[in-house]
């Protein structure tokens, strides 16, 4: 045990003193914080206080950044295509350093707040994870290997510095704290712990609705592995299920009442004239193109895939399965199919506490198989190498060596092989 808290105290101090470096110094070559995507998050703050859902007075700030999606010019009504979820958790920390005028920028202190948030919820979401994986009596050894594959290998690290206004690491760190309530022991006999979980779960699912809609898929798959958690009894399910499917219906319910406000009509999506183009038409292209595959720039989900067969905890499994195919096709189907400019196919990046726990739960069960010997030392190769190719296109990207779009097979195997192609 003691062993246990050492490495994992080193881990997590480790991986703070990497992010305060990051924080300090800006090791990328980049605009404000606070731009593009963030943009349209942060505003919110300004909205909240405000107490306003209209927001042609920040039309100037919105505009350049394609975050205008509604208008409606007879009742000079403008809407915020971003979701209030990640604005609402800004909220409490940046409120006192956000000033009037914003045509210019955001202030100092609001962007050095936004990179040391993301650091933290980073650090909180590999905490958590953690503590879910060794629940799964993961060991602490394979507990660190599957964290450090699941920072490094999908561009987690990245979204939560280079691109830390953006929503993902509030996704991923919200869905790890489903994860651990979904698949903790219950608290037998202990009322008041019991309902705490069932209140935290529920505020969870609501925050992670208003962050992303697509993380809708999220929270259905950290309910199904609460629903077969066989150590929760069936009335503290019901209990669980009914909060949470509140709280995510309330979520929808705003962006019904939301859209209704800014277009007199009854839709979820808050994108206007952005649309699906047809079913699954670019999920090729999602995972495997030069441009933003999935697994051309994050390769450990192959690996996870892979090595997930293993794993004692199938249900795990089958969800993270789900939630690829899901999200492809989901991704697949929109106009803008990689989600604009970014590292690698960033929709993805809000599952990754699921891809880490499966990794953890899969080296852990090669550990114990006869052949361990041959696969163990296979695994740890294809994750390095899955950790090599995201790192090094992230280190020519922070260094303005990779484009922000429109990359092709060329410059990306120069990237990854440098010197052995012409």
């Amino acid at each position: 045990m003691k062993t246990s808290s050492t490495l994992g105290r080193f881990a997590l101090l480790t991986l703070s003193a990497v992010l305060a470096w990051t924080v300090i110094f800006t090791p990328y070559n980049n605009s404000p914080p606070i731009r593009s995507d963030g943009t349209g998050y942060h505003i919110w703050v300004h909205a909240f206080k405000d107490r306003t859902w209209n927001f042609c007075n920040h039309e100037a700030v919105l505009e350049p950044v394609g975050a205008i999606a509604m208008r409606s010019v007879d009742n000079n009504v403008c809407g915020n295509k971003y979701p209030p979820g990640v604005g609402l958790i800004q909220f409490p920390f940046t409120s006192l350093f956000s000033s009037e005028n914003i045509v210019d920028g955001f202030t100092e202190e609001a962007n050095l707040t936004i990179l040391i948030l993301a650091s933290a919820l980073l650090i909180g979401t590999v905490y958590i994870t953690g503590l879910t994986m060794h629940t799964l009596s993961v060991t602490p050894i394979t507990i660190f290997l599957a964290s450090f594959a699941g920072i490094f290998g999908t561009g987690l690290f990245h979204y939560a510095t280079y691109d830390a206004s953006f929503s993902h690491v509030y996704s991923a760190f919200f869905f790890a704290c489903t994860l651990y309530i979904a698949t903790k022991l219950d608290d037998a006999g202990r009322t008041s712990s019991a309902l705490l979980g069932q209140i935290l779960y529920a505020t969870f699912c609501f925050l992670l609705i208003l962050i992303r809609q697509t993380n809708i898929l999220l929270i259905i798959g950290s309910s199904l592995i609460l629903a077969m958690n066989k150590n929760i009894k069936n009335k503290s399910k019901s209990v669980y299920a009914l909060l949470s499917a509140s709280t995510t219906i309330l979520g929808v319910a705003f962006y019904i009442a939301y859209n209704y406000y800014h277009l007199n009509e009854v839709t979820l999506s808050t994108y206007g004239g952005e649309q699906i183009v047809g079913i699954a038409e670019h999920s090729l292209k999602v995972f495997a193109s030069y441009e933003r595959g999935l697994f051309t720039y994050y390769p450990i989900f192959l690996v996870a895939l892979g090595i997930g067969i293993f794993a004692r905890y199938k249900l795990l499994y089958f969800v993270m399965i789900g939630q690829i195919i899901l999200f492809g096709l989901i991704y697949g189907s929109w106009h803008s199919w990689f989600l604009g400019g970014g590292l690698g196919h960033r929709g993805f990046v809000d599952m990754t506490p699921i891809l880490i726990i499966v990794i953890g739960l899969g080296i852990e069960a090669i550990k114990k198989t006869n052949f361990s010997k041959i696969v163990l030392p296979l695994t740890l190769t294809l994750i390095a190498l899955a950790i090599y190719v995201t790192s090094t296109v992230q280190h020519a990207y922070w260094n303005s060596n990779y484009p922000f779009a429109g990359a092709d097979q060329t410059l990306y195997w120069k990237t990854i092989l440098p010197g052995k192609t012409k």
